[in-house]
């Protein structure tokens, strides 16, 4: 007889609660995401110099009218809080003090992919459209290249767009922000 696999599923609160009891260790970074408590990968140099570019640039673009959140949590539903890369997010006065943002003030989000540039499209994303974030970047840093994902419905994005370096982008909800995707990526040396 085979032995049944035990799962334990949790929802924010009780993930909050573990770590404020010191079950998981302040440096180790993680994720909830549908109940269960995932690793993350440790950042590497190419992808910390991607984050800090791309908060430069957007921060630049978006100015007072937007906050643009760094590696911060988002709880996107009661079983899930991820941490994506960047999120620019609608103005709050309280640059949300009283609680993480969710999906509803979401104007765009991005993931850095290099290492897991699998897990980010296999789950993240997914889990993203089901969430209703309305449009998600993944910047895939080994293959050089922009994947752009809108309009969710039913849990998937209706809309995949792969543009060229050269082509210029903007984010459906900020219209007013133009960049090429060149610009997203390092200049080659």
């Amino acid at each position: 007889m085979q032995a049944l696999q035990i799962r334990h599923r949790f929802d924010i609160h009780h993930f909050h609660q573990m770590a404020k009891g010191g079950l998981f260790p302040p440096e180790q970074r993680i994720e909830l995401i549908d109940g269960e408590v995932f690793d993350m990968p440790p950042i590497d140099p190419a992808h910390c110099s991607a984050t800090s570019r791309l908060n430069r640039l957007l921060s630049k673009l978006v100015g007072d009218e937007v906050i643009v959140s760094v590696q911060n949590a988002l709880g996107v539903d009661d079983r899930s809080e991820l941490y994506p890369d960047l999120a620019l997010l609608r103005w709050r006065d309280d640059f949300y003090a009283k609680a993480h943002p969710s999906p509803r003030d979401v104007l765009l989000l991005i993931e850095v992919a290099d290492s897991s540039a699998a897990t980010d499209r296999e789950v993240k994303v997914p889990k993203y459209a089901r969430c209703d974030i309305p449009e998600v970047w993944l910047l895939d840093l080994p293959r050089q290249r922009l994947e752009v994902y809108r309009r969710p419905e039913e849990g998937e994005y209706r809309q995949i767009l792969l543009p060229r370096p050269n082509e210029p982008l903007s984010p459906q909800l900020l219209p007013q922000i133009a960049l090429k995707v060149a610009d997203l990526f390092p200049a080659a040396p």
